[in-house]
């Protein structure tokens, strides 16, 4: 039983070291988008990618290895579903708190990199808009101005083709 808890310990170290990094590539996207550096941008995302598929695996681990600790508990305990219902019942001992203290590491870093993906989310996303708008300028959803022939189309005669609203 020690082995598991000692296992999962391991896999608990391991992801925290998985989601510093992402921490690290996170901040790096951050600057990546406010300097607009598409380069950058990519080489971030596709780190993202890389850091998000072994983090998945370790916690496809994890979830084993809490599956087997609870079989370890004992039979008259409802099988804990995530990590903090495991610590509840972990006798006291230097596993259980170093397990705890991970688990709090855990969630302080999942917090931060949820901030941090959310503030690169509207980034991206108000990127996207001025880019939208911008083709929007160079390139009207309407007719164009002039046609194959040569004939002006679009707003009533006499009437501006303007950008801006005037009206009040």
């Amino acid at each position: 039983m020690e082995s598991l808890f000692f296992k999962l310990e391991e896999i608990l170290k391991e992801q925290n070291s998985v989601l510093q990094e992402l921490l690290q590539v996170a901040r790096g996207h951050n600057q990546a988008l406010q300097s607009n550096d598409h380069q950058q941008i990519l080489h971030w995302v596709k780190e993202q990618e890389n850091l998000a598929k072994l983090l998945l695996r370790l916690d496809a681990t994890r979830e084993e290895l809490l599956v087997g600790a609870t079989a370890h508990i004992g039979s008259h305990v409802q099988p804990p579903h995530t990590l903090s219902q495991l610590m509840e019942y972990l006798p006291s001992g230097t596993t259980a708190t170093s397990l705890k203290n991970l688990t709090t590491e855990l969630k302080q870093k999942l917090a931060e990199l949820t901030l941090l993906n959310q503030r690169n989310e509207v980034l991206a996303k108000n990127g996207l808009d001025f880019i939208a708008q911008l083709q929007g300028v160079f390139q009207p959803r309407g007719s164009t101005t002039y046609q194959s022939k040569g004939q002006v189309t679009g707003p009533q005669p006499g009437k501006a083709n303007s950008l801006l609203n005037k009206t009040i």
